[in-house]
């Protein structure tokens, strides 16, 4: 019983670890900046792709 509360108590830091980490604000101003540089991507490459060029 013990040793299966020391694994439960690892997996929940483990958690809240992974939590902390994927709540900071700096990390989520990047992930804004690189979603707008996708979106330009995406126009460009979509406005590229079905732009007809007459020969």
């Amino acid at each position: 019983m013990a040793i299966i509360k020391k694994i439960l108590s690892l997996l929940f830091l483990f958690v809240l670890f992974i939590g902390a980490v994927a709540c900071n604000k700096d990390v989520a101003k990047e992930d804004v900046a690189k979603e707008a540089d996708i979106e330009k991507f995406v126009k460009d490459y979509s406005t590229e792709r079905y732009t007809v060029k007459d020969p």
